[in-house]
């Protein structure tokens, strides 16, 4: 390890000896902006920098959160923010302000009408395309930095105030937002953030009321319906609002060339994504260091459910109500991936009747509980959860009854089951995981 650091300094060196060859010191200031920086100029280059570096992180919240699940995914994002710097820090870039305008758009529009919903049956596809609109927003936001460079003379504290900004835009995403936020909410916040920068957006302060006030009053509107009134949409409208949402869509794109307009479409499309779920209540939505844990309830044509969803991803269900809207009656029914009589449950009773008794069965991940309604009399189930509000919610007989009804309030290791099952002194008879991506799961809204 010694030696390659030893390397990277002799390049190091060798590339600032070459560099010195070819710098010439400007005689005239490279840009028009005049030497009388004020405290207007340094938060401006602040808030520049600020948006794509939180960006990064928010995009990568977003991403393995709802998306796909990849251990090192902050490494693309990470690695296409410092090649913008490269891209348009240049006296020619490699692609033109005017050309990243038109593109941003085309890249924003399909990401607003689906970024607080996710979707992961297209998961390549719709990471691929919010890679397109951090890069392109990026893009403007870096090259507005260029173009606003000051004179040399004041060039190290350009590049300071780019690097505060920097670090602001770091804590916002990571910090801030986190433990103010139920959901990754910075991540389209920034987005709608970055197009505030794009010229024309707010050059005209009555021309951006106009533009944009009618979409962000009825953006408003609909906060206001969902907080004092809880208005819900009924599951009979959903071909109907995602007809609205590409409607929505198709608007931006034809308003494109009027950027206030399209910040007023862009911020009523991802309030309209998030709050208008037709045939969804929320009941709770909690937030952790492993990601944003939501309980919803739904109606189908088979009665109502009450599911928790880790991200997109389903992770138990119980149902409430029968096809007749009556209450379902006796011990919770396990559903998803761990009903009755699925090859999980096969799985369980073949080792039942292999080993004659399960006297200690350990399961990794705690979900819903739902797996506990497999446990017999005179049985021990314990579960491993790395994560405490997973441990909350299931614990909760108010959201789900799996844990208290057939369970019996089992004991909870909460820790890495890496650590806490090898701590552990018992011996179990079973090992089950909670994790089954690939399993058919029984249950469908």
């Amino acid at each position: 390890m010694v030696g390659w650091y030893a390397a990277l300094i002799v390049l190091i060196v060798v590339a600032g000896l070459f560099a010195a060859r070819e710098l010439q010191i400007p005689t005239s200031a490279p840009s028009s902006v005049s030497s009388r920086q004020g405290i207007g100029n340094a938060a401006l280059w602040a808030v520049l920098g600020a948006i794509p570096s939180g960006l990064v992180i928010a995009l990568t919240a977003y991403v393995t959160t709802d998306i796909a699940a990849a251990p090192f995914f902050w490494v693309l994002p990470l690695a296409l923010y410092l090649l913008t710097f490269v891209v348009v820090f240049r006296e020619r870039p490699w692609i033109s302000n005017a050309a990243v305008v038109r593109l941003v758009p085309f890249a924003v529009a399909p990401v607003a009408i689906s970024v607080l919903g996710g979707e992961k049956v297209y998961w390549f596809a719709v990471v691929a395309v919010n890679l397109l609109a951090f890069v392109l927003v990026s893009l403007v936001c870096h090259g507005a930095l260029y173009r606003r460079r000051p004179e040399p003379a004041l060039l190290t504290k350009f590049y300071l105030w780019v690097s505060f900004g920097g670090v602001l835009g770091g804590v916002f995403a990571a910090l801030i937002a986190p433990n103010v936020f139920s959901g990754t909410y910075e991540y389209p916040i920034l987005i709608a953030a970055s197009l505030l920068i794009i010229p024309g957006t707010l050059e005209n302060r009555h021309r951006f009321l106009r533009d944009a006030g009618p979409p962000i009053l009825i953006a408003l509107a609909i906060i206001i319906a969902h907080l004092r009134y809880d208005v819900r949409l009924p599951m009979a409208t959903e071909i109907m609002f995602e007809a609205v949402l590409v409607g929505l869509a198709a608007l931006m794109l034809l308003y494109r060339k009027r950027p206030a307009r399209f910040f007023g479409l862009v911020v009523l499309a991802l309030v309209a994504t998030e709050l208008c779920r037709p045939g969804v209540t929320r009941i709770e939505s909690a937030r952790s260091f492993f990601g944003v844990h939501q309980v919803v309830e739904t109606q189908t044509a088979k009665g109502r459910y009450r599911v928790l969803f880790h991200g997109t991803t389903m992770h138990g269900a119980e149902q409430l109500q029968d096809s007749n809207g009556e209450p379902v009656a006796g011990p919770p029914q396990p559903l998803t991936y761990y009903y009755f009589g699925g090859p999980i449950s096969e799985a369980i009773e073949a080792t039942r009747s292999a080993q004659g008794e399960l006297q200690q069965v350990a399961v990794i991940g705690l979900g819903t509980g739902s797996l506990a309604c497999h446990r017999k009399d005179q049985e021990v189930w314990t579960f491993f959860e790395i994560d405490p509000v997973v441990v909350r919610i299931a614990r909760d007989s108010r959201v789900f009854s799996f844990l208290s009804a057939c369970g019996q309030n089992p004991p909870i290791v909460i820790g890495d089951a890496r650590l806490t099952l090898a701590a552990s002194v018992r011996q179990y008879n079973l090992l089950c995981s909670m994790h089954f991506p690939r399993t058919r799961s029984r249950f469908t809204f």
